[in-house]
């Protein structure tokens, strides 16, 4: 298998762990029933960690616990533990609710991809912030609304609401936060042209006097950058060009030497991308520092990096691209940590009084498995209902009060259905580079036979 590597050789050594040998850490991910799951580093075994269905996006502390972000666009966030009980559900300053159905009302959107500390005790967030104000030099002069969108990070306790200043004060621009350490935050992707591609806060020291301007170079985009925990070594997101006389890009992760820790710039080594130039996503280190796992086309690969320390700035050796180890039909977002995988589930404890009756049906009626927003743009988002009979199902997505995408199918018989929502070429355009989309989906069941018609809702975030 041939894989692009830039700036470095094929002829180094690799040092990796022996296929198949024990691990004591694990990788987490979020399966396409929008539950936490874990795997071993070698994909030999997973385990379910939650089962309600209810999440979009995680992160894992040292000790095995976890934040999440909800899936059904109440833009909350839950702490939960190494078995899946929650143990504490909070917003965040930017937590305003649904985008409202005026879209030039001023609103928050987040939080995104909320990265837990080592320690578990903080958690740092992407936002955005949509302004409308008056311009009357806009529009050929004639005066019109300007909109303005800003981006940025925040720092919230990892158990409840946190005030913008309880750490400094929210950090502007850089977003995709990452953490080094307890006190350590890298972010990358400015937003802005001219800005540095990566940048380091101190946290304790408050947002301008803890800054590290660490990173820039001359190249396509560069996001998602993350370090190893020994400070040696860092994976980004970049893009390289494609075909001249086109405007294709094409993404890859692109692996860096540290040189000098933070005090140096880092020095790019080498280059992965996909042979099916798929689409590649959230890197993440290992806890010794050898490996790098991350999103593709064809699901969660596991990378081996050999040591760059000595001048060695090399590839892997013959091209060693790992092996993925999760595929893309299973789950998404990889993030590894150094607690082990569980292999049983603690015996629930056994009731103390008498039991209360239960719902008459815990059957989700319907469900929107996870699905990145890049793929759901190109391909569609499926939509799963269960219905009654034999019938119609339509569906339709809103976002700010439009209509984004639509969708129908017919149903034979009682079961689960499946319908792709296809998104308008309006909303192909506007989010092609959005990094986060909110949607309000509702279908409608109407059966064969009989006017009886059936409607029923759910919202859904969409990550990059």
């Amino acid at each position: 298998m041939v894989k692009s590597i830039a700036t470095a050789t094929l002829a180094a050594a690799v040092l990796a762990s022996t296929p198949g040998a024990a691990s004591a850490d694990s990788i987490s991910y979020i399966g396409r029933d929008q539950n936490i799951w874990l795997t071993t580093p070698d994909g030999a075994r997973q385990f379910q960690v939650t089962t309600s269905g209810r999440y979009a996006f995680a992160s894992q502390a040292d000790d095995g616990s976890f934040i999440a972000l909800l899936s059904d666009g109440s833009e909350r966030l839950h702490r939960l533990d190494r078995w899946g009980n929650v143990l504490a559900e909070f917003a965040t300053p930017v937590s305003d609710g649904p985008t409202p159905a005026n879209s030039q009302d001023n609103h928050f959107e987040g939080p995104y991809a909320p990265d837990i500390s080592p320690d578990g005790t903080k958690v740092a967030y992407t936002y955005y912030h949509q302004s409308y104000s008056y311009d009357p030099t806009a529009c050929g002069g004639t005066g019109c609304l300007a909109n303005t969108l800003r981006s940025g990070t925040a720092v919230t306790h990892s158990d409840r609401l946190t005030a913008w200043d309880a750490f400094g004060g929210n950090l502007t621009g850089w977003r995709d936060p990452q953490w080094v350490d307890n006190d350590e935050l890298v972010r990358s992707d400015a937003g802005v042209a001219l800005a540095e591609n990566v940048v380091m806060n101190r946290v304790s020291r408050g947002p301008d006097a803890g800054l590290v301007r660490w990173m820039k170079a001359e190249a396509l985009e560069r996001e998602d950058a993350v370090v190893n925990p020994q400070r040696t070594k860092m994976a980004l997101v970049d893009k390289e060009a494609g075909p001249a006389g086109t405007f294709t890009a094409y993404e890859g992760i692109r692996i860096y030497r540290m040189t000098n820790g933070f005090d140096a710039p880092p020095e790019a080594c080498f280059r992965y991308q996909p042979d099916d130039k798929s689409v590649t996503d959230a890197p993440t280190w290992s806890p010794d520092g050898t490996k790098v796992a991350f999103d593709e086309g064809a699901g969660i690969r596991v990378l081996p990096v050999p040591d760059l320390s000595g001048g060695n700035c090399k590839a892997p050796d013959n091209g060693d691209s790992g092996r993925v180890i999760i595929p893309a039909s299973k789950g998404i977002y990889p993030d590894w940590g150094p607690a082990d995988v569980p292999t049983t589930r603690p015996a629930a404890p056994a009731p103390t009084g008498p039991a209360k009756p239960g719902p008459a049906s815990t059957k989700k009626t319907l469900t929107i498995p996870a699905v990145k927003l890049r793929a759901a743009l190109r391909s569609g988002l499926p939509v799963k209902i269960a219905v009654p009979g034999a019938g119609t199902v339509k569906a339709v997505g809103r976002n700010a009060g439009r209509t984004a995408a639509s969708g129908k199918a017919k149903a034979r018989k009682a079961g689960t259905l499946t319908v792709r929502l296809r998104f308008t070429k309006t909303a192909k355009r506007r989010w092609a580079s959005r990094r986060y989309v909110t949607l309000t989906v509702a279908t409608t069941f109407t059966p064969t036979r009989g006017k009886a018609v059936e409607r029923r809702t759910a919202k859904v975030t969409l990550t990059r």
